[in-house]
Order: C-alpha cells, then structure tokens, then sequence
C-alpha cells in the first residue's frame, strides 16, 4: 500500500498512470479510486479532476458505443472525488459521511432521468440475480436501486478512506487513525438519520429500502468507535475482524445491519469515548 501511495504522488504523470492501469486491470478499481482520492485530498479538486477524467474515460467511451457500460464504475469513483473535496474543504468526517448517502441518491436518480439505459441493464441484471420479475413485482425495482445506491455510497466513502490513508502514511503518520476514532455523529443528525429511514419505512411502498443509503454514515461512525475502543483498551482486532466480516454479509442479507448501527447510535446519545477514555493521573 505504501509503494502504491508513493508512486502515486510523484508527479501527476504518475498518479494517471495508476489511475488507469486500476481502470483497466480486473478487480483493481480500488487502486483508482485510491489515486483520486489522495490526489484531491493533498493536491484539490482541480488535479484531481485530471485522475477522474482517466478513469472515466474508458467507461464513457463505452456507454457511447453500446449504451451498457458498468455504472458503478462511472458513479462510484465521481462520488469518490465529490466527497474528497468535501473532506479537504470541509475537514470534517462527520460532513463527509453524512453528504455521501445525498449524493449517492441524487446520482442515482439523475442517471435514471437522463440516462434510463444504463440504469436498466444492472437492475435487470441484479434482479435475475434475485429472481424478481421487476414487471411484475414494481416494488422490486424500487428495492434493488436503492440496494444499489446503498453498495455505491458505501463503498465510495470506504475509497475516500483509503484516499487519505494513503494521505497520512506519505504526509501525516497515524493522522488518519486518529480522526477515523474521532468520528461520531451528533445527536440532531442521528436523529434526523433514524427519523427519516422510520418514516420511509412507515411509508412502505417505493420508500421501503431507501433507509439503506442513509445508514452508511451509522456503519462508519460505528466503526470509528469499534477503531477507539481496541485502541483506547489495547486489545486485539479481533473485534474489528468480527465487525467487518458482519459487514461483509450486511452486504448480503440486511439481518446483521442492526448490530452494526447500535454502537454509533448509542455513542450519539452517550458519548461513549468520553466515557470510555481513561482518566489522566497525571
């Protein structure tokens, strides 16, 4: 991770170079995303639009021949340069974390308004995949989208920590660690959080599952916490290998999302860290 981090901030020429080489490799998107991200954070979002550019280019270069690119490869790494700007300006996590499910909506939404097409093909697919007939079951659609921008929104707020990781191990040593266990929500946004998803829930309908992109700044501020604790108490991450593996099948099946949200809710309304902290004797 090192060797990647510092090749990439050479020069710019360097950073493209990673960009592109993590566009066009299988399963390497990571190391793209990884590349906008740390370029917006140390350098702006002017140099980083030059790293977004080559990612997306090979992407838009295939929606204009077939109309069928992977959306998800277009949208994540543009959320992820959106939100690294908003970290770099605002110096804020909790305002990262929290624009993250906005926008991943509004993504969304506007590439089904203006580009219905590239939409339609991952749900189709999605929906073969969870044997649902979108005719016949409307609210299947509804279910999957929202999935999907839940996935999308998660995984580009994971990307803008690997972006300033990257950041810190060049620049700032344990500088990243030490605001990711800092990250807590306050008590007005997770109560305007829960508010929101019970209501779309109360709802039903269409706004069922649209509860799942606004938990991802719950998941994260839960895991700042989990990060404090094992730090704070000196113990062994096998708290933090139970947390993400639970994670991983959240991804799955929603049953474990609970679980993982409860430790950010209470340290909303407890301060938890605070509690948790130990006395100073000196």
């Amino acid at each position: 991770m090192h060797v990647i981090a510092e090749f990439t901030m050479r020069s710019r020429g360097h950073a493209l170079g990673v960009a592109l080489a993590g566009t066009l490799l299988p399963l390497m998107q990571w190391v793209s995303c990884g590349a906008i991200g740390v370029v917006t954070l140390r350098h702006g979002m002017r140099e980083g639009a030059f790293v977004l550019i080559v990612v997306l280019a090979p992407q838009l270069l295939v929606f204009a021949a077939s109309a069928s690119p992977n959306l998800l490869a277009i949208l994540v790494p543009l959320q992820t340069a959106v939100l690294a700007g908003v970290l770099r300006q605002s110096r804020s996590w909790e305002l990262t974390v929290c624009c993250a499910p906005v926008l991943g909506i509004a993504m969304i939404l506007l590439t089904q308004l203006i580009a219905a097409p590239a939409i339609e093909k991952p749900l189709e697919v999605a929906a073969a995949l969870a044997q649902q007939d979108l005719d016949v079951n409307p609210a299947a659609y509804s279910m999957i989208l929202a999935l999907m921008t839940f996935f999308m929104t998660l995984t580009a707020t994971a990307f803008v920590c690997l972006g300033r990781w990257w950041q810190s191990v060049l620049f700032n040593p344990g500088g990243f660690a030490t605001e990711f266990r800092g990250l807590r929500l306050s008590p007005a946004i997770m109560a305007g959080t829960v508010l929101i998803a019970l209501v779309g829930v109360g709802i039903g309908g269409v706004f069922t599952w649209w509860f799942l992109p606004l938990i991802v700044p719950m998941v994260f501020a839960s895991a700042g916490l989990l990060h404090f604790i094992v730090d704070q108490r000196g113990l062994s991450s096998g708290p933090l290998v139970a947390y993400y593996v639970t994670l991983a099948l959240g991804l799955v099946t929603i049953l474990p999302l609970p679980f993982l949200l409860l430790p950010a809710v209470l340290d909303s309304i407890f301060d938890l860290r605070g509690r948790l902290t130990k006395p100073n004797n000196d």
